[in-house]
């Protein structure tokens, strides 16, 4: 029997999100304060990138970045402060974590498509890409950068993705040319990295169990934590609250109903 959807003032699809970009690369999609008002401190979009695809290099300039790898392969490359380089590899149940400001790029480098959720620590996150931050400064600027030539970058794009008028050049997603370059040491342990399903439930019970990546085991986490939770067909997690910190969810599978109580002693109920 098919049941209809309610939806609460504290729920919404992510899968029918505000589109970021879509193409035969792949498709973003999110859901911020402005598509969800009572998000505060947190927002959350869905990455898919194809075969080949690749979320080109960019930075949030107000947020901290937690990515969840739902499916697939890809090579993840961080550059933080003080010119600090990391390159590594995620498969399904892993994690990885880029600080605000710290350029990243995530590439689909198997051969099925590379699903990512991903929770930033702002409710409107802004995005800088390096395409369009490369776009904004002259030849000469660029030339004198890299020691090169100016007329070497008369062919870049000029469009730093803030026209008042028409679709912006920059793009956020990629087809990279070739095969993939892994360096080698991409597959070892990484700080920015950590592979939550391998870790032994915190909780773990009949009616369903949970692990956690927090910053007790993650040390890379300064504000941000995630619960991998899976709760059975007859069980339940408790009411609970949590007095200093906001929580936002995402169902992977099932369904499930929620109750919430408001500040203002009233409650809603939904799925």
């Amino acid at each position: 029997m098919t049941t209809s959807v309610t939806r609460s003032r504290h729920t919404t699809s992510l899968h029918d999100g505000e589109i970021v970009e879509e193409s035969d690369l792949g498709s973003m999609r999110r859901v911020t304060a402005d598509n969800l008002p009572i998000l505060q401190g947190l927002s959350i979009k869905r990455v898919l990138l194809n075969p080949g695809a690749m979320r080109t290099p960019h930075w949030h300039a107000n947020a901290d970045e937690l990515t969840y790898c739902v499916s697939g392969t890809a090579l993840v490359s961080i550059l933080d402060d003080h010119s600090s380089f990391s390159s590594f590899v995620v498969t399904a149940g892993q994690m990885f974590h880029a600080a605000s400001r710290s350029l990243h790029h995530i590439e689909n480098i198997g051969e099925d498509v590379a699903e990512f959720i991903i929770a930033f620590r702002n409710e409107r996150p802004e995005d800088f890409g390096l395409g369009a931050t490369l776009g904004a400064f002259s030849d000469a600027v660029l030339g004198n950068t890299y020691d090169l030539p100016a007329s070497d970058f008369a062919t870049i794009r000029r469009d730093t993705g803030t026209r008042a008028s028409g679709p912006a050049t920059d793009r956020r997603l990629a087809a990279r040319i070739g095969d993939p370059e892994i360096p080698s040491c991409a597959h070892f342990n990484d700080p920015h990295k950590f592979d939550v399903e391998a870790q032994a439930p915190g909780l773990n019970y009949v009616t369903g169990n949970a692990r956690f990546a927090r910053n007790q085991f993650w040390p890379a986490l300064k504000n941000m934590s995630m619960y991998s939770l899976r709760v059975s067909e007859s069980g339940m997690r408790e009411p609970h609250w949590h007095p200093v910190t906001a929580e936002m969810g995402y169902v992977k599978h099932g369904d499930a109903r929620m109750t919430v109580m408001n500040p203002d002693g009233s409650w809603t109920r939904g799925r």
